[in-house]
C-alpha cells in the first residue's frame, strides 16, 4: 500500500511539474516560491526542472561558477552537502546527475560545439562538482557536457545524454546562436538526485 501512494504521489508530482514547465517556459520573468523549500526561485529554474522531470529526480541545486573558473566555492560545497543530506532524509540515493555548461550557451544545431576550450571548461566543472560529491558520499555521478551536443552515436540510439539534453531545449533552454529572451545557463553547473523508491 505504501509503495503503491508512493508511485501516485510521484506520478502527480511529474504531471504537475510537467504542467507548471509548460505554462512558465515563455513568460517573462516572475518570482514564485517553490513549495518544498523557503528560498524564492524564479522561472528560469524552469530548464532544471525540466532536467529534474526528465532524470525522475527528487531535488536539483544549480551552482553559478566565475567566468573562466571551475572550483567550487565554499558555499558551493556547503549547497552541495546539504542537497546530499536532503536527499539521504527521503532514502538513498539512486542516480545523481551533473549537468556542466562553459562560459557559453549550449551548441545550437548550427554550430555542433563550442571551442576545445569552452568543451574542457565545462568537463573541468563536470570534474569538480563529481569528484567532490564522491568525496561527501562514494556514489556513482553520471555527468553531461553542456558545451557539446549529442553525438551520431546518441541520435541513433537515444541515449540517456540525448533525451537530457533534448528536455532542456524543449523547455527554453537558450543556445549560443539564441537572441531572444530565452533561458541562460552559461557558467552554471546542475546537480539532480534521485533517491529509491
Amino acid at each position: 500500500m505504501k509503495t503503491e501512494l508512493k508511485k501516485f504521489l510521484s506520478i502527480a508530482n511529474m504531471a504537475l511539474l510537467t504542467l507548471t514547465i509548460s505554462s512558465c517556459a515563455n513568460r517573462p520573468y516572475e518570482e514564485t516560491y517553490h513549495k518544498d523549500r523557503s528560498n524564492v526561485i524564479d522561472e528560469t529554474q524552469s530548464v532544471s526542472a525540466a532536467a529534474s522531470a526528465t532524470t525522475e529526480a527528487q531535488d536539483f541545486i544549480e551552482i553559478k561558477f566565475p567566468v573562466g573558473s571551475s572550483k567550487l566555492q565554499d558555499s558551493d560545497k556547503q549547497s552541495l552537502s546539504s542537497l546530499l543530506e536532503a536527499s539521504n532524509q527521503q532514502g538513498e540515493i539512486d542516480e545523481v546527475h551533473v549537468l556542466s555548461w562553459s562560459d557559453q550557451e549550449f551548441p545550437s544545431e548550427k554550430s555542433q560545439g563550442l571551442t576545445k576550450g569552452q568543451r574542457e571548461l565545462a568537463e573541468r566543472r563536470n570534474f569538480e562538482v563529481k569528484s567532490y560529491l564522491k568525496q561527501v558520499k562514494n556514489m556513482d555521478v553520471d555527468t553531461h557536457n553542456m558545451a557539446e551536443r549529442s553525438g551520431t552515436f546518441a541520435m541513433l540510439v537515444d541515449t540517456s545524454d540525448k533525451r537530457l539534453k533534448d528536455s532542456l531545449l524543449n523547455a527554453g533552454l537558450a543556445t549560443n546562436s539564441d537572441t531572444q529572451n530565452m533561458v541562460r545557463k552559461a557558467s552554471h553547473s546542475v546537480v539532480l538526485v534521485k533517491v529509491k523508491d
